[in-house]
């Protein structure tokens, strides 16, 4: 998770459930399942593409 906060370093950081990175028009949360050892991705863009980019680089980053 650290590795996503060194890239996204404009982004505003929120580690309350997770680590949500949020900017004025997108976010990406990351949080870690309680019932299966999974991570999950949740990102909201102002496109479909933008908010799969963001997944994608994240996916890279972790």
């Amino acid at each position: 998770m650290n590795q996503a906060i060194s890239i996204f370093k404009d982004a505003k950081i929120d580690k309350t459930d997770g680590l949500k990175l949020s900017w004025d028009d997108r976010w990406i949360h990351l949080r870690g399942s309680n019932t299966e050892p999974i991570l999950r991705i949740y990102a909201e863009a102002p496109t479909k593409s933008d908010a799969h980019l963001l997944v994608d680089r994240i996916r890279t980053t972790i």
